[in-house]
């Protein structure tokens, strides 16, 4: 009878330990870091968005870029067709080459 009882208030000890080890396993599991690529990328423009300017423009956040202006040598301008030819030895030609000289040929 004495067992009986040492057993039963030992089950309450044992459903208290259980019942902390599982709610401890839901607080840690909920607040830890994300890990994936995407959450850093937030994390990294939310601390650009702290950091900026009061008035500045902001981008929208999906992960694409215009940008629009000069571009880069060598690269055809802009609305120009890709599949037109280009002459060698013309601004645009692959790889910036230009005229060439007949000093630049030796």
């Amino acid at each position: 009878m004495i067992g009986a009882i040492v057993l039963s208030n030992l089950m309450y000890l044992v459903g208290a330990v259980a019942a902390m080890v599982l709610l401890s396993l839901v607080v840690v599991l909920r607040h830890r870091r994300p890990k994936s690529v995407e959450a850093n990328v937030k994390t990294f423009h939310r601390g650009l968005a702290a950091l900026a300017p009061e008035g500045s423009e902001r981008r929208p956040s999906g992960g694409t870029v215009r940008v629009s202006g000069p571009t880069a040598p060598g690269s055809p301008p802009p609305g120009a067709r890709h599949d037109a030819p280009v002459a060698v030895g013309s601004p645009q030609a692959p790889g910036g080459a230009g005229p060439r000289s007949e000093a630049d040929a030796g």
